[in-house]
């Protein structure tokens, strides 16, 4: 029997995820499961080269820092309204923002928190669009210690039987 005591539902804010919200929420219903809601934010400091080509990029990792802490806080606070305040009654929930490669920072989180599955959104693209743009679910459903759904955006609603 398949025991689902802990779900992760990792949100980038987009349109594409709004679905899996509402699965990781029916998954949690269902199985009385604890939620944790992760967001991961690319680090842009490691787009930055060591070496500054005669411009000095302290300044610009400073700037980047503290703009991150302040980013940080308002994140917290999306995090907390991706879910309906109402449904969130009597749930154990737990948010999270990370920094950093969100394949390898959400697949890390689901290792230390021993999470049983992992319910993400996908936009669905196929061909050139998602070699181009690379795919952040594929990585974890090849790295994830555990199940992954991915739901794609579409015409369709989730309801519970």
């Amino acid at each position: 029997m398949i025991n689902m005591r802990r779900i992760l539902l990792p949100t980038d804010f987009s349109h594409f995820s709004q679905p899996a919200v509402l699965f990781a929420c029916g998954l949690v219903d269902k199985f009385h499961a604890e939620l944790h809601v992760l967001h991961v934010e690319e680090d842009l400091r490691d787009l930055l080269p060591d070496f500054g080509m005669g411009i000095d990029l302290q300044p610009f990792r400073e700037a980047w820092t503290q703009s991150h802490d302040k980013r940080e806080v308002e994140i917290l606070a999306r995090l907390s309204d991706v879910l309906d305040h109402e449904w969130k009654q009597g749930k154990q929930t737990t948010i999270a923002a990370k920094n950093g490669k969100p394949d390898l920072e959400i697949t890390q989180y689901a290792n230390e928190h021993e999470i049983d599955l992992i319910v993400m959104g996908t936009h669905g693209r196929t061909g050139l669009s998602h070699a181009m743009i690379g795919s952040v679910a594929e990585k974890i459903i090849r790295m994830a210690p555990c199940p992954v759904m991915t739901i794609r955006a579409g015409e369709h609603q989730f309801e519970m039987p």
